[in-house]
């Protein structure tokens, strides 16, 4: 893969990541529509599914439709078999002839992250769609359960759905009330950008017994300033960006003031698996309570 590509695939990573908790503030739950002769409970089957978002793509696979998708979205890059799909859709809208040529009979889309033209359009193409807003955690579940319910594989999903519920709930019980340890997340550097308090990432933090410093409660994701992160002075520095841990590191090695940059508690994370709405959320979610256990014990 070129550098030009890297960054290209980089960039629309972060847009999505921006876009995940948008509607956050309001205090919406999921929401799910299925215009038209099909609906999560109609007895109608969906067999050629396109999903206009990665994490719906993996909730797809989760849910056991996996053989039912037949197009997707730009960046849908798990489980690797997503990677032959057809691409009808970016960041920018979609590809409404590219869409019907795949002959879809159900279109799972994305609120916060799919333009509302491009709903509108495919609306009017008299394809069905599933319009989803996953906000917490545990609407991710939720989602598995629906799309199941969609695509006729109920019995694969409702075990997966129940299966990653346990686990979510399992995270809160174990670290509920151990000592916090002080977290600032970092999606983007320059500038510092970290995620709001209502982000699905925020909510994993909070699991792990971690307090998140600069989360604004207003906005989904935020820029700050490099002075308040040191006012902050945070006890461990989290990375969803770069390549390596080298890189996150170096570019944070000129705030020595920092305790966790004197401490060498500064980490880049494995930003796919926490800014999809899917199942690998919470599995991302257990690896960082692993890590804030590891400085809390430290401690």
């Amino acid at each position: 893969m070129s550098g030009r590509v890297r960054r290209a695939l980089r960039s629309y990573a972060v847009a999505l990541l921006l876009a995940c908790a948008g509607r956050v503030a309001a205090g919406d739950a999921v929401l799910s529509e299925a215009p038209g002769p099909l609906s999560p409970s109609a007895h109608t089957v969906a067999r050629r599914i396109v999903a206009l978002a990665p994490h719906l793509v993996e909730i797809a696979y989760a849910a056991g439709a996996g053989d039912r998708l037949v197009g997707a979205s730009a960046a849908s890059d798990y489980p690797p078999a997503a990677l032959t799909l057809p691409r009808v859709a970016d960041a920018s809208g979609v590809d409404l002839e590219r869409l019907l040529l795949l002959r879809p009979d159900l279109v799972l889309a994305w609120r916060s992250g799919n333009p509302a033209r491009s709903i509108d359009a495919i609306r009017r193409l008299r394809i069905p769609v599933f319009l989803s807003e996953p906000l917490v955690p545990a609407d991710i579940p939720r989602l598995v359960e629906a799309i199941g319910r969609l695509a006729g594989t109920e019995p694969v999903a409702s075990v997966v759905a129940a299966g990653l519920a346990t686990r979510w709930q399992r995270l809160g019980q174990t670290y509920a009330g151990r000592p916090p340890v002080r977290v600032f997340f970092e999606i983007w550097h320059a500038p510092p950008t970290t995620v709001g308090e209502h982000h699905l990432i925020a909510a994993a933090l909070r699991a792990c017994g971690a307090q998140v410093v600069l989360a604004d409660a207003r906005l989904p994701a935020s820029s700050v300033d490099p002075e308040a992160v040191i006012a902050a002075d945070p006890d461990l520095i989290l990375a969803a960006w770069g390549e390596s841990d080298a890189e996150v590191t170096g570019a944070w090695a000129d705030y020595a003031g920092l305790r966790a940059v004197q401490r060498h508690r500064v980490f880049r994370v494995d930003a796919d698996r926490l800014q999809r709405a899917s199942p690998r959320f919470v599995d991302g979610a257990e690896i960082l309570c692993a890590l804030i256990e590891r400085e809390r014990a430290r401690r």
